[in-house]
């Protein structure tokens, strides 16, 4: 299963939507403007000193995320754990899993956890990475998914926005033949706004 978020965010704040180990990453990688720059936790991406937006990896309670994206008049959009939805990581995919629920954070969540980076690219246009992901059932520490998670920022010849890619690519850990996705209606690949 395949699903994949394009962002794009103009100075007018505008959002179209579609659906569709650190070892790798040096501590600063950059083509021309772009750059991905390891620091502790996160990964953040830059052009030239003009932040883009951080992806936290390492040290969250419970699933990998982007914390920030900015515009490129430099406004962060996103809130990160309001105090009413403790649980949505401002932008954020999680579902449930064989009734393990990876989205809420209330009674044994599950977590998804970063087992490494790969496919790190940085060009004029375009820079990301790939993390690979196990998603693991608390009580029983069993994997009842793997992801392979692609998130890119790119840039479009003649358009001033700040562009995110997110793929995400599910695939049963081997040894199991399948699994039961489900989930609210707002599972899935979640965004909060300011």
């Amino acid at each position: 299963m395949k699903t994949r978020l394009t962002l794009l965010l103009g100075s007018f704040a505008a959002l179209a939507v579609s659906a569709g180990a650190p070892r790798l990453l040096q501590a600063v990688k950059s083509s021309s403007d772009l750059s991905l720059v390891l620091k502790g936790s996160t990964v953040a991406f830059k052009a030239a000193d003009r932040d883009l937006a951080r992806y936290r990896y390492r040290f969250v309670a419970y699933k990998p995320y982007v914390d920030r994206l900015y515009t490129p008049k430099g406004i962060n959009i996103l809130r990160d754990s309001p105090h009413d939805h403790k649980h949505h990581h401002a932008l954020m995919y999680a579902i449930t899993v064989n009734g393990v629920n990876f989205w809420e954070e209330y009674t044994a969540p599950g977590h998804e956890k970063h087992r490494a980076f790969s496919g790190v690219e940085v060009g004029p246009k375009k820079a990301g990475f790939t993390e690979n992901l196990n998603w693991r059932n608390p009580r029983t520490k069993e994997s009842l998914l793997t992801e392979k998670r692609t998130i890119e920022i790119a840039g479009i010849a003649g358009v001033e926005a700040t562009v995110l890619n997110w793929t995400s690519e599910l695939s049963t850990p081997q040894g199991k033949e399948s699994v039961t996705l489900t989930g609210s209606h707002y599972h899935g690949l979640g965004m909060r706004f300011l």
